[in-house]
């Protein structure tokens, strides 16, 4: 949990307890970016974002909300540095090791966490989010920048250096 003035200078004590950019999962005390994706501005879903909880906004146009508003030139680009901020900068503090290419990267990956141990190494992917600590399953194999982040800062206080 921050204050939005530690994310946003000048914007105050308003307590921020999570991120989103999706208005259906916000709740009390979120931050809702309104990010564009392929099919949607979620500029559209304000309403429903601040009715469910949120607390503050970033924004790269006027929205119609009377709530704490950042605006930004290209929130899609907002949303990483954001993130970062509000988990402090896990990207800093763990080893990433990353698998592409057509096939077997769920294989290569659970193989490398095993030889590593599931207490030192985390594994998100086709198979969830997996250390020591959890197992759980994850909504998409490559996370959106809101969950990203969330997920490393939980792999680090799990315990996990890579």
């Amino acid at each position: 949990m921050k204050r939005l003035g530690e994310l946003y200078d000048g914007f105050g004590d308003t307590e921020i307890k999570d991120i989103k950019i999706n208005s259906k999962e916000c709740e009390p005390g979120d931050l809702f970016v309104c990010t564009k994706g392929v099919t949607a501005d979620r500029h559209n879903f304000v309403q429903e974002a601040f009715n469910n909880g949120a607390v503050a906004f970033v924004a790269s146009k006027e929205i119609p909300i009377d709530a704490p508003t950042i605006y930004v030139n290209d929130t899609n680009k907002e949303l990483p540095l954001l993130c970062s901020r509000f988990y402090d900068h896990p990207e800093e503090r763990i080893k990433l090791l990353g698998v592409t290419g057509t096939n077997g990267k769920t294989t290569v990956a659970s193989i490398i966490q095993d030889l590593m141990g599931n207490e030192l190494c985390g594994y998100m992917g086709t198979n969830g989010i997996i250390c020591s600590k959890f197992n759980e399953k994850i909504k998409n194999t490559t996370p959106d920048a809101d969950r990203l982040y969330k997920y490393f800062n939980r792999f680090i206080e799990a315990g996990c250096k890579y």
